[in-house]
């Protein structure tokens, strides 16, 4: 068994975000899903600050000029890496391309709001992945931005405004929001 492999070995079922972008994304030249992965294994949840200050390790596993372009990817592509590494520490089911589609589409000063109100994602993904989202980052079920984003979810709904109004009975709006 090679020093890859055995980094690998006992791998969770769950592969995070950042792996799987530094896995997938070309930009990571000569990393590819094994070396991505011993990443992970080896640094987990300090795998982007590993990769930012080249650590011996990072070396080590990858190569010198991988582990140099991989540090640079990471510095210009800030907000998404964040954006993911966020999505990681939360434990949230958000897929590797929402994640990047969303971080690319919000920047730097987008990904700070949505830290801090993660129900402003509401208008591009449904309420479930959203609400995850805000719960996991520390909003409370009781927060006015919850409250809020629920009855966005309500009139965005099939009912309301997929329909061409926001017209939208009592009782239904109820059980909508149930």
């Amino acid at each position: 068994m090679n020093h890859l492999e055995a980094e690998i070995k006992g791998m969770p079922t769950r592969t995070d975000l950042l792996v799987s972008y530094i896995a997938r994304e070309r930009a990571f030249k000569g990393i590819g899903d094994v070396r991505a992965a011993a990443l992970g294994k080896r640094f987990g949840t300090n795998l982007r600050e590993a990769i930012l200050s080249i650590d011996e390790d990072v070396i080590h596993i990858v190569g010198e000029v991988p582990a140099i372009t991989a540090a640079t990817v990471m510095s210009i592509r800030e907000a998404e890496t964040v954006f993911l590494k966020w999505l990681d520490d939360l434990q949230v089911n958000v897929s590797e391309a929402k994640a990047i589609r969303l971080s690319r589409a919000w920047g730097t000063k987008g990904i700070r709001s949505i830290q801090q109100n993660a129900y402003l994602l509401l208008a591009i993904a449904d309420w479930k992945v959203i609400d995850d989202i805000a719960l996991a980052s520390g909003i409370e079920d009781g927060d006015m931005r919850r409250d809020v984003a629920a009855l966005e979810a309500v009139l965005m709904s099939k009912a309301c405004l997929a329909r061409g109004s926001t017209r939208l009975p009592i009782q239904k709006a109820k059980n909508q929001a149930e």
